[in-house]
């Protein structure tokens, strides 16, 4: 068995995998290439079996989201490690190579992704991922080519393997052992942010992250839930909470946490100026959610606390990111100070 599975989860994506997945097809000589069905209703599996025979298929029964759909891929999964790809991106296999040799020669790596540019103008970074992943002292995530929704223009200025706190999700390797050892995706989750707190655990646990900026991979974006949708709203607003209160240590929960709320209501004032209701209506609903998790959260906490101990991320920016692009007009990731992080 080849020591490299490489998954790409589908859900009614007829016309995005017409489009990518051939250019996937050199891959099948480093790995099991794998399209994991999400219930789709469009016909996606027997079109992927009947025209690309050279992939496997999974079929879930039921649609469970990007965080329990690769859980479940991936639990079914002996292969050393896993390449966690979206419908709608490609990666070479010269890639695939770099990033899989990477991780071979760094054990401590839990994940690695590569550098995400864009599908639509590839002289810039991709919103998901870009050059690999942070967050700010309030726990808002930000990328290294990509702050708030300003992508760089890509000039080689993130040519450097950097430490970094979470990879992207639409591209990345995992070790497959370190995936289950940290409990893998948070299933209630169901999409954003689940990577972003998986990094968090993999952190915790002693783990590395790392960007392999040789590596380049090329994301549509949108080809599930498109950008601004209301639904996006609502998991990110919520899922961003969850992930706070799933491994903060206490103290800097109690301090963080009250001045998220705060500025979660300051966003719901922002869509009112701009009579955006709907986003008003996710952002509460997104709270009213949280508050409904707290219990099941707290049981989470308890027994991560004898897994591993509660941390700030590793290289978390200390100011911010809120402040820097929307008081101070820093809109480019090489604007903020280094020694924040």
């Amino acid at each position: 068995m080849s020591s490299l599975a490489i998954v790409i989860l589908n859900y009614n994506g007829t016309a995005l995998l017409d489009r990518y997945l051939p250019r996937l097809k050199d891959l099948c000589a480093l790995g099991d290439v794998i399209v994991a069905d999400n219930a789709s209703d469009d016909g996606s599996i027997l079109h992927v079996m009947h025209h690309y025979p050279w992939a496997k298929t999974l079929s879930l029964h039921h649609n469970f989201g990007y965080a329990g759909a690769y859980n479940h891929v991936i639990n079914t999964l002996s292969h050393t490690f896993v390449l966690i790809l979206n419908n709608d991106l490609w990666i070479s296999k010269n890639a695939v190579e770099q990033l899989l040799q990477y991780m071979q020669a760094h054990e401590c790596c839990a994940a690695a992704q590569p550098l995400i540019l864009s599908d639509v103008d590839s002289n810039y970074f991709d919103y998901a991922g870009a050059a690999g992943g942070h967050i700010d002292v309030l726990g808002y995530p930000f990328c290294r080519g990509r702050l708030f929704d300003v992508c760089e223009q890509n000039h080689g200025q993130y040519a450097t393997s950097n430490a970094i706190s979470w990879v992207g999700g639409a591209c990345f390797m995992v070790r497959t052992n370190d995936f289950k050892a940290a409990g893998g995706f948070a299933s209630s989750f169901f999409s954003h942010m689940e990577e972003i707190d998986l990094c968090w655990r993999f952190l915790r646990l002693k783990k590395n992250l790392a960007v392999v900026a040789e590596a380049h991979a090329y994301h549509l974006g949108g080809g599930t839930l498109k950008h601004g949708s209301a639904k996006k709203v609502y998991y990110n607003y919520r899922n961003n909470l969850l992930m706070l209160f799933r491994n903060l240590p206490l103290l800097w929960l109690l301090g963080i946490l009250p001045l998220r709320l705060m500025m979660d209501g300051l966003s719901c004032f922002l869509f009112l100026i701009k009579g955006q209701f709907g986003f008003i209506y996710m952002v509460l609903k997104a709270h009213l959610s949280f508050y409904k998790s707290i219990p099941e959260v707290i049981r989470f906490r308890k027994k991560w606390k004898v897994l591993a101990p509660f941390t700030v991320p590793k290289h978390m920016y200390r100011n911010s990111i809120v402040l820097d692009y929307f008081i101070l007009k820093k809109r480019f990731f090489t604007d903020l100070n280094p020694r924040r992080f």
